[in-house]
């Protein structure tokens, strides 16, 4: 997704989830490339802790979850530390917010998580990319390996653009993918996207 398309894809998402309130949460699709270029951290983590407020002025409730990192695929996380994902909804004093669509973190769950980075007045917050598709949760198999789905938006009215200019709605695929496999992508799709090293003139 070449030059401004990260910020274009991230204005669609937030026009398309407020498309149709009535009949569920529409959102472009976007895939794992999409992804990754959207993102500026991009990881595998485990939930560890979870506290919901109301923001300031008491309409929303956001929850802040604490993810440990186990892996990172980019941007500046380090493995062995935690930090704080918010998203919104939650439940504070007996008051609840569900919002279809909204990523859901549970605790202990471990997913890679494709996050955006907001600077706001009291320090940066971290979202997740295109609400419930910006996380993968990792699954276990038959045989016990550890698989991915092939893609995420659960709780999403996915559509995607057509030739003629309309919107198309897709149906997330129900297939799995193992995590060697998708860590693999990911850290190609990185690797692509990272500026050449110049190497220094050879000297006469």
């Amino acid at each position: 997704m070449p030059g401004r398309a990260p910020c274009v894809l991230l204005a669609l998402l937030g026009v398309l989830a407020l498309a149709s309130p009535a009949r569920g949460t529409v959102a472009l699709r976007v895939d794992l490339p999409e992804l990754t270029a959207a993102a500026d951290l991009v990881l595998r983590g485990r939930v560890v802790g979870e506290v919901s407020r109301w923001d300031s002025s008491r309409r929303r409730i956001y929850t802040e979850v604490t993810v440990a990192v186990d892996e990172v695929y980019k941007g500046d996380a380090r493995v062995g530390h935690s930090l704080v994902v918010t998203r919104l909804g939650g439940s504070v004093g007996g008051v609840g917010l569900r919002v279809a669509g909204e990523v859901s973190l549970a605790a202990g769950e471990e997913s890679i998580l494709f996050l955006r980075r907001h600077e706001a007045r009291r320090g940066a917050r971290l979202t997740v990319v295109g609400m419930a598709q910006g996380k993968l949760a990792v699954l276990r198999d038959r045989r016990g390996a550890r698989v991915l789905p092939a893609a995420g938006g659960a709780g999403l009215r996915l559509v995607t653009p057509t030739g003629s200019g309309r919107l198309r709605r897709v149906a997330t695929p129900p297939a799995v993918r193992p995590l060697r496999e998708v860590e693999r992508e990911i850290r190609s799709l990185v690797a692509a996207r990272r500026p050449a090293a110049v190497r220094p003139p050879v000297q006469p």
